[in-house]
């Protein structure tokens, strides 16, 4: 009777050696990739340039990837704002839009967002146009694009200065540019790549550059051109695509 019990006590003790074994040696081929292996792998996640990222309830574009971290701004326009609350000379400095952006908009990133959110330091030059003050620099964690950024990012467009040359002299070598109906700017093939929405309809959205006044700031309207000489910064139709580099 003893020696009739061992046997399937013995069977038992035996399937669990096996599998033991068994789960060792294929926990043991599929353990992590060390050293330069892991590196490889973080290399391939970071995201391209024109690649969707979403955050913070929504999605952004990638639009520039430097120095482990990539510059991203919303596909499209999440709100409606003043650039400013009155109708003053002001800069992007001064602007009640950025005091939003950087205050109640940015509270609404979780806390590890809000942590890869970069500081950085903003260039506000000045309107190349009209020669309006852009003001001071700035330090932000969220902002808006300039004219400048907005002219490289989605699309050259060619040299910002020869931009202001051939618009006051009428220059378009090569049949490149077509002065544009309001005759403050300039519609090129890039056009369509600035255009957003805002409740699935095109709409015009705001630039940090002051427009042809102090109280003006730089829009791109909804066919995607950029009017240079901008809009009253109290107008309350004007669509916001908060901008950030994000620490990878």
């Amino acid at each position: 009777m003893k020696k009739e019990m061992r046997k399937p006590i013995m069977l038992a003790l035996t399937i669990v050696f096996v599998l033991c074994i068994g789960v060792y040696i294929v926990g043991k081929n599929v353990s992590p990739n060390r050293g330069g292996d892991l590196e490889a792998q973080t290399a391939a996640a970071v995201p391209g340039v024109g690649e969707i990222l979403h955050m913070g309830g929504y999605d952004w574009r990638v639009l520039d990837v430097k120095d482990g971290k990539v510059l991203i701004i919303t596909e499209q326009i999440i709100e409606r704002r003043r650039y400013n609350e009155e109708f003053e000379n002001v800069t992007w400095e001064t602007c009640t839009l950025r005091k939003y952006l950087n205050g109640e908009f940015l509270q609404k990133f979780t806390a590890e967002e809000q942590r890869r959110i970069a500081e950085t330091r903003v260039q506000n030059p000045n309107n190349l146009w009209y020669g309006i003050n852009g003001g001071n620099y700035t330090t932000d964690k969220i902002f808006l694009l300039s004219l400048e950024e907005v002219d490289g990012y989605f699309g050259k467009s060619g040299d910002y200065e020869n931009e202001r040359r051939m618009e006051y002299e009428g220059e378009y070598p090569d049949g490149k540019w077509v002065k544009a109906d309001n005759g403050h700017g300039f519609s090129n093939a890039n056009d369509s790549n600035r255009i957003a929405k805002y409740d699935g309809q095109a709409s015009w959205w705001w630039l940090r550059s002051p427009g042809n006044f102090s109280d003006n700031a730089a829009i791109v309207n909804g066919d995607g051109g950029v009017r240079v000489y901008g809009s009253n910064v109290r107008n309350n139709r004007g669509g916001v695509c908060p901008a950030l580099w994000l620490n990878l």
